[in-house]
């Protein structure tokens, strides 16, 4: 991985400042979704709410008065260096469809529907918002959250920290009227702790291939979006997830282990060729 730039970023002025953009718009957005008359400022307000990692951190850049900053954004955003190496190749695009999918298997050789490998209906269609998402969101968090926590921390500390921050900022989504989020709450509170917990090891494979492949924007934004689409492609149950929570825990559990000296040397420093 290539090495941060020597600036002082600001971790707890993103975080709050991100925090405090995406609560004040979606608990706004929340309580007016439940009235259908204000349904555009209700959508308005939430994909103001997702855009504010991204939002902070371009402010962020823009005041921080350090071109090798800018500079060292700049060339992260398009990068694609590591990827020509297999198994990094395989940790972005088959890892999460692969997680799912064992999650599908183990609920039907426990008796499950197997309509669950089928492709969700609608499946391409749902793919737009998660799309915006994706970018806009790595824009904060891999172009500069997570690297502002990397500054004093080890990588493993690092997504632990913005696991907690991360799941900080989904909280409004559970407040907002007949959002996917609102719904699991209602279906079962089990499957809420379930969502939070599967966002823990997601950061930290997530933060592997962020490190693995020079620091890259556009990568992350890959991921995500691998990570959206591998949601929407099974019709797979919320009560079966829990079931894919536990085989991407137990491979971020092997991938800590076999990679201890990445996650927790603070000097650790890998380059990509």
């Amino acid at each position: 991985m290539n090495s941060l730039p020597n600036h002082d970023y600001n971790p707890k002025k993103f975080y709050l400042s991100t925090l405090a953009l995406t609560w004040v718009s979606m608990f706004i957005a929340a309580a007016l979704s439940y009235n259908a008359e204000y349904i555009v400022p209700t959508y308005l307000l939430l994909i103001l709410g997702l855009f504010a990692p991204g939002i902070v951190s371009l402010i962020l850049f823009n005041r921080s008065g350090s071109s090798e900053l800018k500079q060292d954004f700049r060339q992260r955003l398009f990068t694609l260096k590591g990827l020509n190496k297999p198994f990094t190749f395989f940790m972005l695009v088959l890892l999460l469809p692969l997680t799912f999918f064992t999650a599908v298997l183990l609920s039907i050789m426990f008796g499950g529907d197997k309509s669950q490998l089928a492709m969700s209906a609608g499946f391409l269609s749902a793919m737009l918002i998660p799309l915006i998402a994706s970018i806009f969101e790595e824009l904060g968090w891999r172009g500069y959250a997570v690297d502002s926590l990397r500054k004093k921390n080890n990588i493993f500390k690092t997504s632990i920290i913005h696991w907690a921050m991360w799941s900080l900022w989904h909280v409004p989504l559970f407040f907002v009227n007949d959002f996917y989020h609102r719904n699991l709450y209602l279906e079962n509170p089990l499957f809420v702790v379930n969502y939070f917990l599967s966002i823990l090891p997601l950061t930290i494979v997530f933060n592997w291939i962020y490190f693995n492949t020079n620091r890259s924007v556009l990568v992350a934004i890959l991921f995500h979006l691998f990570v959206n689409a591998s949601a929407e492609i099974f019709a797979i149950t919320e009560g079966n997830k829990v079931w894919q929570t536990v085989s991407l825990g137990v491979f971020s559990i092997f991938l800590v282990f076999m990679e201890k000296d990445f996650f927790f040397n603070k000097d650790t420093d890998r380059t990509i060729n």
